[in-house]
């Protein structure tokens, strides 16, 4: 954060929601003593807290370690930062850690917007806030601001800047204080997943996304680069409207498979499915980890959604879009916590018109169907064994080859390793 802050524009620097320093601290190490000290001479550094211990401490160790008469000149606002009374100066890049915490109510000393009344956000108002009084801005948060519904409005506020977001998959829980729950939580050291949003107000508007990254312990000297994320960021500048409402996270190598999926697609899944039962039933796990799977069969789980094809070409079909990366990467690209939600399972864009073989899509769904008893595999959750398939990566293979060639597209299925991985390098990942 420190890196990116240094390459930003801004005479001033402030660190909104300082605590005790770390992130600042952190800048003026990296910038050197002479130029910390000149920029603190200068009555440029600006710390933000509602803390008054916390910024006392913040502000003597500046001074402790870059020279005691640099005390007094450090700028040092204690207060609510949301209260319409504080606001950054001009001319100012800021870097931030802000509060993780539900608005409990809305104080009639702020500047009252959507953002505050429908995130009901801590972290959201002030992402906000920073986005629009900064010149330019790092800022690490949860990452959930992406996607989720609440945070429409912030994406909105954000999409009228120029920069980019990096998300990850796995950090350190601290970072917020938080704890990530859920049946999937074996790591130790609890973690969350987290953005770093770098805003500036210059340039065309419009976001750019990294995928969320998913990244192992051995990896992360290697990762935390900002060379090596920068190379992650999606190319496509992204602003959200009524009609593409969410942020897409999606890899570099994958951008033009999900472009002509998107704009190919004329049906969304849940067109495809009928309410009232009938023999083209299909079970999907509502968890999707590592993949997304269908099945024909009942599944003894708890957590699934159960669909009816309408017929047997679009049984075929879904149960083939299903099994392919499609649906998963449809979750990573706009979701990717944990859990698949009836909304994005039936709002995922289909190409069923496009299929050109379907007699070899049929003949392949009947030989995966008649080995599911194979590849059941169960994990504990809830007191109970949930069960679940997990068939051979030749199977997914085959789907996205079909589902690929039936987009008129000549990338391999290869590419999808890098949303199913547990790494982020190529590697590392077969």
């Amino acid at each position: 954060m420190a890196t990116w802050l240094k390459g930003l524009n801004g005479q001033k620097v402030a660190d909104v929601g300082c605590g005790t320093g770390n992130l600042i601290l952190s800048y003026l190490e990296l910038i050197g003593r002479d130029e910390a000290r000149n920029l603190i001479l200068d009555g440029n550094l600006y710390l933000y807290d509602l803390d008054k211990t916390a910024l006392s401490i913040c502000r003597h160790t500046i001074a402790l370690l870059y020279g005691d008469d640099l005390l007094d000149k450090i700028n040092a606002i204690c207060g609510d930062f949301l209260d319409k009374d504080i606001a950054i100066p001009n001319d100012c890049k800021v870097i931030s850690n802000p509060p993780y915490a539900k608005i409990t109510a809305i104080s009639s000393q702020w500047q009252q917007t959507s953002v505050q009344k429908e995130s009901r956000e801590l972290y959201a108002a002030f992402l906000e806030k920073i986005s629009q009084q900064s010149k330019s801005a790092v800022v690490i948060t949860p990452y959930s601001f992406c996607g989720a519904r609440k945070f429409f409005s912030l994406r909105k506020v954000m999409s009228e800047r120029n920069g980019f977001i990096v998300s990850f998959d796995n950090v350190p829980g601290n970072i917020f204080k938080g704890q990530k729950h859920g049946i999937f939580n074996s790591n130790h050291a609890n973690s969350v997943r987290a953005s770093i949003t770098v805003l500036e107000n210059s340039g065309t508007a419009g976001i750019r996304l990294s995928p969320l990254i998913r990244f192992s312990t051995a990896e992360r000297k290697q990762l935390l680069d900002v060379l090596v994320l920068e190379k992650l960021i999606g190319l496509k500048k992204q602003k959200v409207s009524d009609k593409e409402q969410k942020f897409r996270k999606c890899f570099r190598e994958i951008e033009p498979i999900a472009d002509s999926w998107q704009k190919r697609s004329t049906e969304k899944l849940g067109d495809l499915i009928q309410q009232r039962p009938n023999d083209f039933r299909i079970e999907i796990p509502n968890t999707c980890r590592y993949f997304c799977v269908a099945s024909s069969k009942e599944l003894k789980r708890t957590g699934k959604h159960v669909v009816f094809a309408k017929n047997q070409e679009v049984f075929d079909y879904l149960y083939a879009f299903v099994n392919s990366s499609f649906l998963y990467l449809q979750w990573r690209m706009y979701d990717g916590g944990i859990n698949l939600t009836s909304e994005l399972l039936k709002t995922t864009p289909t190409f069923f018109h496009l299929v050109k073989d379907k007699g070899c899509l049929r003949d392949l769904v009947e030989q995966v169907k008649s080995e599911e008893e194979n590849y059941l595999v169960y994990k504990p959750n809830a007191n109970a064994l949930q069960e679940s398939i997990k068939f051979p990566l030749s199977v997914r293979d085959s789907f996205n080859k079909i589902l690929l060639n039936s987009l008129d597209l000549k990338a391999s299925e290869r590419v999808f390793d890098l949303i199913h991985s547990n790494c982020i390098f190529a590697e590392a990942q077969r």
